[in-house]
């Protein structure tokens, strides 16, 4: 289970959703190693050129709608099982 960035726990960011994430993060990095040694903004140790950012920030919204999807899921289960419950 991975914690949010406030520290608390989120129990619908499941362990799969953290191992996707971990994933993607790996990959960005790579790439950020391998663009750096090519990119003539980047490579003369300025901030990250636009390509950069742009990566950057796919991924940070790519966890933004995952963690709504897990969410959404979650919450989908729940009301489920409140369902059942209720119609029992």
């Amino acid at each position: 289970m991975d914690k949010r960035p406030d520290g608390v726990s989120a129990p619908w960011w499941t362990d799969a959703d953290a191992a996707e994430l971990r994933v993607l993060i790996e990959e960005l990095i790579d790439g950020v190693y391998q663009h750096r040694e090519r990119c003539s903004i980047c490579c003369e140790g300025a901030a990250w050129c636009e390509p950069l950012r742009e990566a950057l920030e796919e991924v940070v919204r790519w966890r933004g709608r995952r963690l709504s999807a897990s969410y959404a899921a979650a919450m989908r289960a729940k009301q489920d099982m409140l369902d059942l419950k209720a119609a029992a």
